[in-house]
């Protein structure tokens, strides 16, 4: 899998290719484990699942049971995901406050 960058306060979270990420001024070793999704949504809280498959088009019961481990995604949904969140890092990243 490709890393996720994810913009959380001023922290930049690199996960999955980098096997670490940077929260709280704190680097901790990623390890991913059976459940991977699950593990993101639990480490970002503010991921909220719902919004999260209702912004990709997918069920929002099967995006909990992916999170919570009773149904495992296929790789190409996987992908899907993680390109979604790609993109919503870049949203993010492009953020301006005036």
């Amino acid at each position: 899998m490709g890393s996720v960058q994810f913009l959380g306060s001023c922290y930049f979270i690199y996960i999955f290719t980098t096997n670490y990420f940077v929260m709280d001024k704190h680097i901790t070793k990623w390890m991913p484990g059976e459940n991977s999704i699950g593990e993101l949504f639990n480490a970002f809280p503010e991921l909220n699942v719902r919004q999260v498959a209702r912004a990709m088009g997918v069920n929002e019961t099967l995006m909990q049971q992916y999170v919570n481990g009773s149904k495992r995604p296929s790789p190409e949904r996987r992908v899907e995901i993680e390109r979604y969140l790609h993109n919503l890092a870049e949203r993010l990243s492009s953020v301006k406050l005036l």
